[in-house]
This record gives structure tokens, C-alpha cells and sequence, in this order.
């Protein structure tokens, strides 16, 4: 049985459905921990809106609190160890639920029309300007236009100067997409920026939050996230984790529909060409980068061709295969000659249709909205929408090669989620300790790993806690032999590399120097010269041998020292 500090007067607050909840987190709290909010208003047999108003009537923020709470009374058993530590360890893990939350609920706002309309923006040849403001959104951007260039899309600028940005948007080609992240949607600099290319025709791609933000209205494609705001004296430190996720969720789901386009042959990327031929969007230039051609995806590593062998694996001969159930029943429709020309594209580009929104199959078929709706209603659906969820439905039965955004990103997400859970707390807290000890403190990083060193020391300093960040591999093999003996040495590495840094470890252990290493690979050599090591469940991987090993397990590892770093209350 938990204990909650409760009194007559939030006793007699409590309607009859909110005492039923109180009487279940009694009786169930074992079980009630490992609950989201929905799967416990289901249980207690009310609304998610009834469990928040209860968890505020007993004095909670929400939901992630009052578990924390419950978890809290747990621990101590009636105790009333209340020290500065435990309530800061306290705070650090109602953030930590928090984010959790915020992460599946970002999951949940990535629909697969909006990736598709980015995938065409990649497919096409036109520039993409990124705009760089400072600061920890600056990381996001560039973690952004590493990953572009990795997968070899050519001409990506990343700009950082207002006044030269202004003077490019005015004078570049309306064949040109702008990109914005912003983790409030209001700073006046990016808002100015997307007024203007507004002004000149110039199509926006945008990542901001899920409340109503200027940004956000201004674009032609917006990404939207859950985060919290916060800050340290003035110094702002929200969370980039989110941003983070929808920029590893647009590449690997980008480079995910590649290898299906690569698998299923040419009739994609055709149906592609066609629509931007036929201007679906003017944005977008008819032509392709040379180096996204279909037959790239095949040099994808080898882990992820494990992982996921059914996407990436050669596409069956579709004689081989029945005619879809949906597809037949059209065949003894009466259709008319235009219906008959649908249906024989449907036929021959069965999954390319998945990929593809009402108005990019108008411009391949060269017809109208209202003809393939009629189409799809003489199938008895109610629509387009409802065709491509039947059609769906058939090739997963069917075990068909295609390519479902939605059970990707839930794949992905888990994967973090899994990432929180093997953490050792007790040890995330003994490096938040040694961060903040006042001892000389080195970060290092390199590549993709340097944007995630980048990104703690931004908030170290933003909570007044001093740091160096080396992003040069001789300054680090340099320095572990000449730093103090009481120095801090953390080093970030995907691939935990020992021929690259086993050298550099071996000298800092003679030095008796304190080594956190954080790292993907659970067999590095490294690991026995460190003093922590903490890994992520982030995978190695490839594309055309450049890295592309996603960092947001390292993101999110960060965040959550930060989480307990930050001060219990901040404003």
C-alpha cells in the first residue's frame, strides 16, 4: 500500500470517478506504474481528462508526477528522507517521464503525407536552405544538414548570418525550399526570414511546436513536436530531444522509401517525375540529384539490412502473386475507359500508390480529383484516403515489399524507449555529479558525435557550469597526457573506435584520470579503460560508407543529464 500526503480538504474535492482512481492507486500501484495515462483511464473507467484533474487536485503538475510520486512513497516506505539530493533525483525523474511522453506523443504528429511531401523535396534537385539562429537549435540544424549530405543530397547551405540570409531569399529561384526549426515558432529573426520567402514564392519546411506559432503558419509542411519550455536565470535550455527525433524519423524514413523504390524498380520514382513534371508542386524541380539514384540503397549496411530485410529486400515477381482482392473487385465494375486506365496503374504500381497524395496521382494519371474519387466509390470506399488503407491492408496481408512510416516510427520510438529503461540511474547521477564537481572538464566528440558533445556543453554553460568541447582527435590524444590529474575526460563515440582512441584511454587510465565514455558498441575495447560507461541502443550504420549511425539515443542520454543537472526550479 503507498502513502499520499492527503487532507480532509482534497479528500472531500474528489468527485465519485476521481475517489474510485484514488482507490485504485491504492490497491494497483505496481501495476499503475508501468501504465501510460490512456491505459489507466481505461482501467479505472474514465477519461484521460478525469485522471489529469485528479492528479492536479492532489497537488501534481499531471500524470508523470503523480506516478513519480507514487513511485517516491514506494522507495522510502513511509520514510521522510526529504534531502536536497533525493528531491532533486525526484525532479529529475518526473522530467525524465516526461520526456518519455513527449517523445511518443511527437511520434504520433509525424503523418506519413507530410514525409512524403519532404521525400519529394529530396528527389528533386532544388537548393535547401537552412537557417542556423544560435544556440541549441543551431545543433538541430546542423545535426540536420550533416545527415542531408551524408545521404549525398547536394546543395544544402546552412546559413547563419539574418542580413545574408534576407539578401539570398530575395534573389534565389523559386525551385528552392527554406527550412525552419524553431523550438518556439516566435523568434523574430526566423519569423522574418519566413515572411519573406512567403513573399517570393519560396516553399517552407518547418519543425516547431505543437502549440499555435507564427512558423508554423507560415509553412507549406510543418513538423510539429512536444516540449517543454525552460530556462536558468534567463538562459534558455529547453529540450532539442524532440527536434532531434523528427529529423532521424525524416532521414531513416527517407532512405527507408529509397530501398522500397530501389526494391519495387522504376515505377516510383516515374510516378514522382511525372507529378513534378505535370506541376504538382512548383517547387520542386523536375530532375533528381544524381546521387539519390535508386540503385544507392543497395549499400546500406549490413545491420540494417537485418533489421529490416523486409523493406530491403528484392521485391517479389509480382506474377507470382494473385491480383489483389481490391483490384478485382474493380475489374467486374463497369468503369468507364478513364477507370480503366486507373485501374490498370494501380495494377502495375501497386505500392507506388501508398506513397502518393490525390493530387501527385491526378498529375501521373492526367485526371481530375473528382474521377478518382468516383473510381474509388464505385469500390465502395468512401475515397482516396479509404482505397489506399484498403490497399494497404491487402499487401501487408500479402507480405508485399512497402514501406509503412507509421510502424517504423513506433519501431524507432520503442527503441528509445528501451534506451531509458537500461539506463542505470545511479549512474547517470554520478556523472551529473562529476560534471558539476568544479573539476576541469573536457567533452569530446567528432562527426556526428560532435553535435552531440556540442549540444551539453551549450547547456552546461547555459546552467554556469564550465566546460572545454574538443572536436580534434590529436588535441585529445595530446591532452590526456598533459591535463590535470583531476581532470574530467568525456568522451562521445558511436563505434567506440580502439584503434582510433585505445591509445588515448590506456594513457588516461596510467593518469588515473576520470574517463566517462558514452558509446553504441557494447564490445569496444574502450570500455575496460573507462571509469563509466553508458550505452545506447543506437545502431551502427552505413550509407554509401559515410556514418550515418543515428546520434538520438546520445541526444537523448544528454538530456536526461541534464535532467539531473538543471536546478529543481527553474524560471
Amino acid at each position: 500500500m503507498i502513502l499520499l500526503r492527503l487532507n480532509d480538504q482534497i479528500i472531500k474535492s474528489l468527485s465519485g470517478p476521481e475517489l474510485a482512481i484514488l482507490k485504485y492507486a491504492y490497491e494497483n500501484t505496481e501495476t499503475l506504474l508501468d501504465m501510460n495515462i490512456r491505459e489507466f483511464a481505461a482501467h479505472t473507467a474514465c477519461s484521460p481528462a478525469t485522471v489529469l484533474r485528479f492528479c492536479k487536485k492532489l497537488g501534481y503538475s499531471g500524470y508523470a508526477e503523480f506516478k513519480y510520486a507514487l513511485r517516491a512513497e514506494q522507495r522510502e516506505r513511509g520514510t521522510k528522507d526529504t534531502n536536497a539530493g533525493n528531491e532533486h533525483a525526484f525532479t529529475a525523474g518526473v522530467y525524465i517521464d516526461t520526456m518519455r511522453s513527449n517523445l511518443e506523443a511527437t511520434a504520433k504528429l509525424i503523418r506519413e503525407e507530410h514525409l512524403n511531401q519532404v521525400f519529394q523535396y529530396l528527389d528533386s534537385s532544388c537548393p535547401i536552405f537552412l537557417w542556423s539562429p544560435g544556440g541549441l537549435t543551431s545543433v538541430a540544424v546542423e545535426y540536420f544538414e550533416k545527415l542531408l549530405l551524408s545521404i549525398g543530397r547536394q546543395e544544402v547551405y546552412l546559413i547563419e548570418s539574418v542580413k545574408m540570409f534576407q539578401h539570398i531569399l530575395s534573389g534565389c529561384p523559386r525551385e528552392s525550399l527554406l527550412v525552419l526549426i524553431s523550438a518556439s515558432g516566435k523568434y523574430p529573426p526566423t519569423i522574418r526570414l519566413g515572411k519573406i520567402a512567403q513573399a517570393n514564392g519560396i516553399p517552407i519546411l518547418s519543425v516547431t511546436p505543437y502549440t499555435s506559432n507564427e512558423a508554423a503558419e507560415l509553412a507549406d509542411t510543418n513538423f510539429r513536436f512536444f516540449t517543454d519550455q525552460r530556462e536558468n536565470l534567463g538562459a534558455e535550455f529547453t529540450s532539442r530531444l524532440p527536434i532531434f527525433f523528427v529529423i532521424q524519423m525524416i532521414i531513416k524514413c527517407y532512405l527507408r522509401y529509397k530501398a522500397e523504390d530501389a526494391a519495387g524498380g522504376s515505377s516510383l520514382s516515374d510516378g514522382r517525375n511525372s507529378s513534378l513534371a505535370a506541376g504538382e508542386s512548383s517547387s520542386l524541380s523536375d530532375g533528381r540529384s544524381s546521387s539519390l539514384a535508386a540503385g544507392e540503397s543497395s549499400s546500406l549496411s549490413d545491420a540494417w539490412q537485418m533489421t529490416d530485410r523486409a523493406v530491403s529486400a528484392p521485391a517479389p515477381d509480382k506474377k507470382e502473386h494473385e491480383t489483389l482482392p481490391l483490384l478485382a473487385k474493380a475489374r467486374q465494375l463497369k468503369l468507364t475507359e478513364t477507370e480503366k486506365n486507373i485501374l490498370a496503374w494501380f495494377e502495375q504500381h501497386e505500392t507506388a500508390a501508398l506513397h502518393m497524395n490525390l493530387s501527385g496521382l491526378c498529375a501521373v494519371l492526367y485526371t481530375s480529383n473528382a474521377t478518382i474519387v468516383r473510381f474509388c466509390q464505385k469500390l465502395g470506399l468512401s475515397g482516396y484516403h479509404d482505397f489506399k488503407y484498403q490497399l494497404r491492408s491487402e499487401l501487408r496481408e500479402r507480405r508485399e515489399t512497402a514501406f509503412y512510416p507509421d510502424e517504423y516510427i513506433l519501431h524507432t520510438t520503442a527503441q528509445l524507449q528501451d534506451t531509458i529503461q537500461s539506463l542505470d540511474l545511479s549512474e547517470i547521477e554520478k556523472i551529473a555529479s562529476l560534471l558539476t564537481s568544479g573539476r576541469p572538464l573536457y567533452i569530446y566528440g567528432t562527426n556526428l558525435s560532435a553535435l552531440a558533445a556540442r549540444y551539453l556543453q551549450i547547456v552546461l554553460h547555459s546552467l554556469d557550469y564550465p566546460s572545454i568541447l574538443l572536436e580534434w582527435e590529436p588535441l585529445l590524444n595530446g591532452l590526456a597526457g598533459n591535463i590535470r590529474s583531476d581532470a574530467v575526460l568525456l568522451v562521445i563515440t558511436a563505434s567506440g573506435c580502439a584503434e582510433r582512441y585505445l591509445k588515448t584511454f590506456q594513457t588516461a587510465k596510467e593518469r588515473n584520470l576520470t574517463l566517462i565514455l558514452l558509446t553504441s558498441d557494447r564490445s569496444s575495447p574502450l570500455i575496460s579503460y573507462s571509469t563509466i560507461t553508458v550505452f545506447t541502443n543506437d545502431w551502427k550504420e552505413e550509407y554509401q560508407h559515410i556514418d550515418i549511425n543515428p546520434r538520438v539515443g546520445f541526444f537523448l542520454v544528454i538530456q536526461i543529464l541534464i535532467e539531473f543537472i538543471a536546478p529543481s526550479s527553474t524560471g
